[in-house]
C-alpha cells in the first residue's frame, strides 16, 4: 500500500510539474486550500516588485526618462526580494493552526459558532497579508467584503461578524513581520 501510494504522489507531481520536496504537495489530498508556499511567494513577490518599482521610478523620475527606467528596474528588484522574504514568512497552515487554538479567547467567539465558521474569515485576513503585506487592512477590507460572500464557503457568519477574525489574522501577521 505504501509503494503505491509513493507512486500516486509521484505521478502527481510530474502530472502537474511540482516541486516534490514542498511539503504543501507532497500529498495531494491534504495539500493546503491556499495552494502552497509558491502561491503564497508568487503573491508576496508581485506585491513586492510592485511597490519597488514604485519607488524607484520616483526617484529615478529626477533623471528624467532614463533615470525612471533605471529606477524603476532597481527599485523592482529590491522590492521583489523583499516581497519573496515576507512571503516566505506566511504559513497559512501555521496561521490557521494558531487562530483554531486561539479563537476561543477572541471577543467575538461566542458559543454560537464554531472554529470552522471562523476559518473562512481568519483565511481571509491570512490571504489578504500574503498578497498585499504592504497595505494595511482598512485599505483591502473593501474588496475582502466584496468576495466574503464566495469566500465563506459553508460559514454561516455574516461579514459584521467575520471582519474582526478577518483582522486579527492580518494584523497578527503585520505584527510578526514590522521590522
Amino acid at each position: 500500500m505504501k509503494q503505491a501510494q509513493k507512486f500516486k504522489v509521484t505521478e502527481y507531481n510530474k502530472v502537474n510539474n511540482v516541486n516534490p520536496d514542498d511539503p504543501n504537495v507532497r500529498d495531494p489530498e491534504h495539500a493546503h486550500e491556499l495552494g502552497g508556499a509558491l502561491g503564497m511567494t508568487v503573491g508576496g513577490v508581485v506585491g513586492g516588485i510592485a511597490a519597488g518599482m514604485a519607488a524607484g521610478a520616483a526617484m529615478g523620475g529626477v533623471a528624467g526618462p532614463v533615470g525612471a527606467v533605471a529606477g524603476a528596474a532597481l527599485g523592482g528588484a529590491i522590492g521583489g526580494t523583499a516581497g519573496e522574504a515576507i512571503a516566505r514568512d506566511v504559513n497559512p497552515t501555521v496561521e490557521e493552526q494558531y487562530w483554531e487554538n486561539n479563537y476561543k479567547s477572541r471577543p467575538y467567539a461566542t458559543d454560537n459558532f464554531d472554529f470552522e465558521s471562523f476559518r473562512p474569515a481568519y483565511r481571509a485576513g491570512i490571504e489578504g497579508y500574503a498578497k498585499s503585506p504592504e497595505q494595511s487592512f482598512e485599505s483591502l477590507e473593501p474588496s475582502i467584503k466584496n468576495n466574503w460572500n464566495i469566500s465563506k464557503g459553508n460559514s454561516q457568519l455574516e461579514w459584521d461578524q467575520a471582519r474582526e477574525a478577518a483582522r486579527d489574522a492580518f494584523g497578527r501577521l503585520s505584527d510578526k513581520n514590522k521590522v
